[in-house]
């Protein structure tokens, strides 16, 4: 008797596991931004506070929730969105990958051995990354902000916002999101790299060319001299221009180490596509780059 109910338990178990499964991965997820991708079920916590709203982020705020704001796209911690006036970005985070509640934490599934070790370690596995995500935005902000964009941060829930704004998903209707229940950033929009460079050769603008290559490798310098690594070194994907100067627009992956000076290996891989592109399009540029780099790793400027 008692062999056949845990039998029937552990079939119970086993098609309910299935079933969650199979909607949690095939009927449940969606392709693109949704709402409920950026929402987030953490609750506050003071290390990620950042103080009280200053007079200029009163004003931010006030900017941003008079507009709309259209998709722009999503990277790797994002779903980013354009204001209407061109000028602003406004960053979610993709909450998949750290959510930690799950069905599996409750019970009958706890009692499942095997289960519960890969949610435990699952779990671990979220926290950790969030925690580091976080703190990569916090150390953009907090010690690299005039060269980030970062103009506001905000990584807890909080009631003092009391403010919404409207998104335009890619696939039509609007959305509208109580920002103080959201985990957010606003950054100054700036052009990548690649299409800045291409627009400025398209008008044969050579001078201005080889003063934005010379801006991107000053970056890395002045990067690695304030204490910040970066270990995403895509050059495209990391850095973009604001006012005609080089800025580091995806802030996920710093972190803090000892005031140093880029090595040779750091100024190659971090221009390695960009030295792609101009082999490809424009060949004199990939030898003044060249130039470049070997003339800031002599310090000979």
């Amino acid at each position: 008797m008692k062999k056949r109910l845990f039998i029937s338990c552990a079939l119970f178990s086993l098609t309910l596991f299935a079933s969650l499964f199979l909607y949690v991965n095939f009927i449940k997820r969606t392709k693109g931004f949704c709402l409920k991708k950026i929402v987030s079920y953490h609750e506050y916590h003071p290390k990620w506070d950042i103080g009280p709203l200053t007079s200029e982020q009163e004003s931010l705020l006030n900017e941003i929730s008079s507009q709309t704001f259209r998709y722009l796209g999503s990277g790797k911690e994002c779903y980013a969105f354009e204001s209407e006036d061109g000028k602003l970005v406004l960053k979610f985070f993709k909450q998949k990958h750290m959510y930690i509640r799950s069905i599996f934490n409750v019970w009958p599934f706890t009692k499942i051995p095997y289960l519960n070790m890969i949610q435990s370690a699952k779990v671990e596995r979220r926290t950790h990354l969030r925690n580091q995500t976080f703190m990569s935005y916090l150390i953009g902000y907090n010690h690299f902000s005039d060269r980030t964009g970062l103009l506001y941060l905000h990584l807890n829930k909080t009631h003092n916002l009391h403010r919404k704004v409207t998104l335009l998903p890619i696939n039509g209707g609007k959305v509208t999101v109580d920002l103080d229940n959201m985990e957010f950033l606003v950054q100054r929009k700036a052009i990548t790299v690649l299409n800045y460079l291409d627009h400025l050769l398209q008008e044969n603008k050579m001078k201005e060319c080889k003063q934005a290559i010379g801006s991107i490798l000053d970056l890395l310098i002045t990067r690695s001299k304030s204490g910040i690594s970066d270990f995403d070194n895509n050059c495209n994907r990391n850095i973009g221009f604001m006012d005609g100067r080089a800025s580091l627009i995806d802030v996920g992956e710093f972190r803090l180490i000892p005031p140093t000076y880029p090595t040779a290996s750091e100024f190659y891989d971090a221009t390695d596509d960009l030295k792609e592109f101009l082999s490809k399009r424009y060949p004199e540029l990939e030898e003044f780059l060249e130039i470049q780099i070997q003339k800031r790793i002599r310090h000979d400027l």
